[in-house]
């Protein structure tokens, strides 16, 4: 995984796995992912396409040497929206 993926789920699961960690994350009315990390005033990290994240997100947690029950995969499979402001509505 990589260290920005990594940010990215240390933010929706509130845990920090890099330094520095994001704080805050959006999708822009055009559907880029931004982020706010720690230190930073503004979104000023650029994370790509929401398409490519939720593709990237959907992915990882079906992943089944991660040993995720039905429940913790449904969870999760919600969290990101519930986590992420999204202006591209």
């Amino acid at each position: 995984m990589s260290i920005k993926m990594m940010a990215i789920v240390g933010f929706i699961v509130e845990g920090k796995f890099t330094t520095p960690s994001i704080e805050q994350m959006m999708v822009t009315s055009d559907g880029i992912l931004m982020a706010r990390v720690t230190g930073d005033i503004g979104y000023n990290d650029i994370l790509g396409s929401v398409s490519d994240f939720k593709r990237n997100w959907d992915k990882l947690i079906h992943l089944p040497n991660l040993g995720l029950s039905a429940d913790e995969i449904r969870h999760l499979e919600i969290l990101p929206s519930v986590s992420i402001q999204n202006y591209g509505d």
